[in-house]
């Protein structure tokens, strides 16, 4: 399985830490501020295993960037963290995670996703 990762989120300090989070844990990471500039970086680099992404953003929200990965690159694994509780419309399978959160319940839901 490779180890590289993608960060999504519209705010630098979230975005920071869960990629530090990620990192501690043992993964490579890349980051993208919204989801245009992750759905750019997509199409133009190595292909991350697993996106980790906010779902409330201001451009394409986690869940349009969710459905997007999801059509395009099927095995590709999908993280939403998000603050609000309201429904969320994601495709079957992909888990949610609440904020606020710490790095031993970000590595727990990433191994259970994985099956690690």
């Amino acid at each position: 399985m490779s180890k590289l990762a993608m960060v999504v989120d519209d705010n630098d300090l979230v975005r920071i830490a869960t990629s530090k989070m990620l990192k501690d844990i043992g993964y490579e990471v890349t980051e993208a501020h919204s989801g245009e500039a992750a759905l750019d970086s997509l199409a133009a680099k190595k292909l991350p295993a697993l996106v980790v992404t906010d779902y409330l953003m201001g451009d394409v929200s986690g869940s349009d960037l969710a459905w997007n990965i999801h059509y395009r690159f099927p095995a590709m694994k999908i993280l939403v963290i998000s603050g609000y509780t309201e429904e969320i419309n994601l495709p079957i399978g992909v888990p949610i995670l609440m904020k606020p959160f710490r790095g031993h319940q970000l590595a727990s839901c990433l191994s259970l996703m994985l099956g690690a």
